[in-house]
This record gives structure tokens, sequence and C-alpha cells, in this order.
């Protein structure tokens, strides 16, 4: 990570805007970039200095200079407070972020490396409802690393949540990120949709379940207020009376913070302390006792 306070473009003097750079993905795997950076910009009236805009260049030539045989890229950014800047293959960039009148420049040099495949676990992005018409949902669903999926099994189930197996889709040879969609023909009967997720390496794990008998939904669990103070409160939809552990971690993957808490079967709404640690940016993840979950993971911003 690196952070500091930016120019105001006037010599010797610095403005109460400050940045801080995080590699959120420092690999990119296969034919589909998948690299990704984020700037959090730190301001307290961010009214006043969006929209910004940042100008990033890929060393092409990777010769370790940025000149005009570079590829330069220029985008402007409406959504405080995070620039996020994804989809980037592997090479070396320079991202200078400022407002879109030129102010408040800072420059930031980073890398995108291969990834090893063979060490990376696939990754569930998201399992949604998208809605329907003429009897059918769709559901959808992102991965990431597919090159280690063996096979994705959808599996539905009725109230009484005696899931079973509706279809299994094998894994392809591709690589990266990928977008599956799939059309549920009996939502009525069987509103109850998840993923289990079988990799190479004989390991599984299952998504958190889907509900069809309401509208579209992207997710059951929710986070906020973000950035927080002195606290989190994490809206936690349980499939089970169960114990859960929370883990924070900082932009360098160390732990910060630790505990657990009880869940019952249902909406839940736990408070996380955050009043100890430092201002920055910060990764926090929750697993449930209930086997074969994969643990869900939310970014936050200690103010």
């Amino acid at each position: 990570r690196q952070s500091g306070n930016a120019s105001n473009n006037r010599a010797g003097r610095t403005t109460d805007i400050s940045y801080e750079f995080d590699m959120v993905s420092p690999t990119s795997c296969g034919q589909t970039p998948s690299g990704s950076v984020s700037i959090y910009v730190k301001h307290s009236n961010y009214a006043s200095i969006f929209p910004m805009s940042y100008t990033i260049v890929v060393d092409a030539d990777n010769n370790g200079i940025y000149d005009f045989s570079d590829q330069y890229t220029t985008v402007v950014d409406y959504d405080p407070p995070f620039i996020e800047i994804d989809n980037l293959p592997v090479g070396r960039f320079r991202v200078t972020v400022g407002s879109v009148k030129g102010c408040y420049l800072r420059t930031f040099d980073f890398t995108i490396i291969p990834c090893n495949p063979g060490t990376l676990p696939v990754r569930l992005e998201y399992f949604k409802n998208k809605g329907g018409q003429n009897g059918q949902q769709e559901l959808e669903w992102l991965l990431h690393d597919v090159q280690n999926l063996q096979s994705i099994v959808v599996e539905k189930a009725a109230g009484d949540r005696n899931f079973i197996a509706e279809k299994i889709i094998t894994g392809e040879n591709a690589r990266g990120s990928k977008l599956y969609a799939f059309a549920a023909q009996a939502p009525e009967a069987f509103p109850h949709y998840r993923l289990k997720l079988v990799q190479k390496n004989g390991k599984s794990f299952y998504s958190p379940e889907v509900y069809l008998g309401g509208a579209p939904t992207a997710s059951v669990h929710r986070l906020g207020p973000n950035p927080a103070t002195d606290k989190l409160v994490l809206q936690y939809q349980s499939t089970a009376k169960q114990n859960a552990v929370y883990t924070i971690y900082n932009t360098n993957g160390i732990v910060v913070s630790r505990g657990n808490f009880s869940l019952n079967n249902g909406a839940n709404n736990v408070t996380i302390p955050v009043q100890s640690l430092a201002r920055g940016t910060y990764q926090l993840q929750v697993a449930g006792s209930a086997g074969g979950v994969q643990p869900i993971s939310f970014r936050f911003v200690k103010h």
C-alpha cells in the first residue's frame, strides 16, 4: 500500500486531500485480464472534488520508461470515495489521479504479475437471482480462477431445504474469470437454489442460497456504515443456527482483529467493533460453523 498527501500544484503547499493505494488483485490469469487496484480518496467534502480523473499508462515495451511509445488511457470517475481500476493484464503501470481540473495530482507505480494456477482456489464473486419471465427465473454467478474448476452442481430445494441436484456443469479449458447463467424451470415448486463448486484438487464449497420467491437480489449479506468510525453492522442471512468467526485483515494481509458471534436461523444484525483500528482500508471475512459454505468478505474503510 502507498499513501500520501496530494499536491495542490503550488510549491510548498499541500491540501487536506490524501490517497491510499491498494493492490486489490496483484495477479492476472489467463486470456481475460483480472488484475485490479483501488485508490481511496480521503477528503472531508467529496462533492467539492468529484468527479475526479485518472490517467493510466502501461509500459508496453517493458523498458521501465514511460514515454509516448506506451499506451495511455484517461478515465473520469464520479463515485467517491474509491477509484477502482479493474481488468488489468500482466505488466508495469503508472497511474496519475487528480481532479478533472488538474489539481490534487498523485502518481503511483505498480506491477501486475502472472499467477501460479496451481495455487489459486476457485473464488465465487457473487450468486444472484436476476429475475425472469414466462415461468423461469435466471440465476447468474461470477467465478474467478476457473482453471482449477472441476464442476458446478446447481442444486434446488423446496421449503424443506433438502437440496437435490438439477444440473451439473463441467469445467472447461478456461482461465481467469467467467460469468455463468442458468434458467430455473420451476421456481414455484423449488424456490431455493445454491451452487456446489468442486475444484480439481477434490475440495468443494457451497455458495450462499438464493431464494426465487421474491424480487431479484444480489446479496443477502450487507455491511455498513462504510466508511466506519467505531463499529460495523453486519446484516447476515443464515440458513442455520450456528457460531461464526470474523477476521479483519489490513491491506498487507495481516490479521488486525478477530472475534466470534452467534447466528440464528434467518436474518441477523451483528455489531463488530472497529474503534481500535487505525485509519485505513481493511478486509472483513466472516465464516460460519456450518460446513461447506464459502466465507464471505467485505472491504471497508475506517475513518
